[in-house]
């Protein structure tokens, strides 16, 4: 089985030891799950770190990675939290799609193209068996909470249908649920859309939206319409 992961970084210093130990075990526990070998390919991005993201990554034992693209720019974008504002999500749309484009070539014979973000907490056999599932799927996520109170993280991407901007903060579902749209920091994406040319995005009509929403709504668009999140696997966010 050969994995394509795509992480995009920012002032992520602390997190890049966490990242590294993660990803080796979920390597690892899906060669268990998989019976065979599995070829891991990470393209990486980082822009505008202020920290020592870049000299952190450079510095991690990544030996257990079959090939890794890693490219670093300086930018000057503005740094911004967690918030709806139509240069962020650009940025973000931009970020993301500059993995994919470092990648493509090992994107078009992969077998999964999973997007995680650097700074969580999951546990890699129960990832290992989400990435077996999605195979069912055209985008399957776990649920990402908070924390400090078990919240969903991801409320503006993660939607019912296509009229809703947010996600009911205070209803976490229970097993494998359908929606229009989700991401969750830890997302599995059926890989032939993408090399069709799907992207992340950031444009809702006339105005801006969420830049995991827009790549759902892009694969709907192209014909892949089946994208659900399992609540059972949960990471922590923050």
């Amino acid at each position: 089985m050969k994995l394509f992961v795509s992480t995009i970084m920012r002032d992520s210093a602390r997190s890049v030891k966490g990242y590294a130990s993660q990803l080796k075990m979920l390597k690892e526990s899906l060669a268990k799950l998989e019976k065979e070998p599995i070829e891991l390919v990470v393209s990486a991005y980082e822009n505008d770190s202020i920290d020592d993201t870049v000299k952190n990554f450079k510095a991690a034992d990544f030996s257990f990675i079959d090939k890794l693209y890693f490219e670093h720019e300086v930018l000057f974008t503005k740094r911004f939290g967690s918030t709806q504002e139509l240069e962020r999500v650009r940025n973000l749309a931009n970020a993301r799609n500059k993995t994919i484009e470092i990648g493509m070539e090992d994107i078009k014979d992969c077998n999964a193209f999973v997007s995680i973000e650097i700074d969580i907490t999951y546990n890699p056999a129960e990832y290992a068996q989400l990435i077996v599932d999605a195979r069912d799927y055209d985008i399957l996520s776990g649920a990402s909470l908070y924390r400090r109170d078990k919240k969903l993280y991801d409320k503006w991407a993660t939607r019912r249908n296509e009229k809703d901007q947010w996600w009911d903060e205070g209803h976490l579902g229970v097993g494998v649920q359908e929606v229009y749209s989700t991401y969750n920091s830890f997302c599995v994406y059926n890989p032939k859309p993408i090399v069709e040319g799907v992207r992340y995005g950031y444009r809702r009509g006339s105005t801006f939206d969420c830049d995991t929403a827009v790549i759902c709504r892009n694969f709907r668009e192209a014909g892949y319409h089946k994208i659900s999140i399992d609540f059972e696997k949960r990471c922590s966010q923050w």
